[in-house]
């Protein structure tokens, strides 16, 4: 079962005790309706009963995916300091069991909840978050050399009811559109790394934009930057 608490906060408009539950661990498997929350980007929702006031309330929570052996630890604090101590302790107890005989599942630290989200379900739908990364790179590039109008957009990766897709925000979080996803430009991308030589806990835009500096030539044989990603809206 997910380790669960519960811990009583008055709600910042009324004062109205509120009682929300904390999620030390939340696994796929024995917590679908948790997981679910989660996926849907409710794990953190309060609402408080009295006036009716809605808000977050962010806590470290370790999201277990067994169906696809990972693990994604999520900080709830921005300090980089915590993250690494985060990392650290994984790594000790990795190489304990590995010991002794038991691997452990891939593991990933973020600090924002939005990469909690988008992480469970990239696992969830069977991808691999290192090379969705990649792939967010690419399709953002050719994103902004077509809307010049943009400095900069958010790609995030969504399951959706019947095809994943991407939501392309701007800096505020607004959504400005959609992208089908590429099933074929994923797995050409997937083919192109050299997946076995990555163990990283920390994987996101930054990593990916570093991974392809120092593999560049890997992907200049290829289409790699040819992206063909309709709008959705259409």
């Amino acid at each position: 079962m997910s380790n669960v608490q519960t811990e009583t906060a008055p709600c910042p408009q009324c004062q109205t005790p509120l009682t929300i539950a904390l999620y030390e661990t939340i696994n796929s498997s024995l917590n679908p309706d948790v997981t679910a929350r989660l996926m849907q980007g409710d794990l953190f929702k309060y609402r408080c009963p009295n006036c009716g006031a809605t808000g977050q309330a962010f806590y470290p929570v370790l999201y277990n995916d067994v169906t696809h052996k990972v693990m994604v630890q999520f900080t709830a604090t921005n300090d980089v300091n915590v993250a690494q101590q985060y990392i650290e302790e994984h790594e000790k107890r990795k190489t304990q069991f590995e010991a002794a005989g038991f691997p452990m599942s891939d593991y990933r630290v973020v600090i924002d909840p939005n990469d909690l989200v988008e992480k469970a379900q990239i696992f969830d739908a069977g991808f691999d978050d290192r090379v969705m990364e990649v792939v967010k790179v690419f399709y953002k590039m050719s994103w902004l050399e077509e809307n010049k109008f943009y400095r900069n957009a958010i790609f995030r990766f969504a399951k959706g009811t019947a095809e994943p897709f991407f939501f392309v925000m701007d800096d505020q979080g607004n959504v400005l559109t959609r992208l089908r996803f590429g099933h074929d430009y994923y797995e050409m991308i997937k083919n192109t790394m050299r997946l076995d030589e990555i163990d990283s806990a920390v994987v996101n835009e930054n990593w990916a934009r570093e991974y392809l500096d120092q593999h560049i030539a890997d992907f200049q044989s290829g289409d790699e930057g040819e992206v063909s990603g309709d709008d959705t809206r259409k």
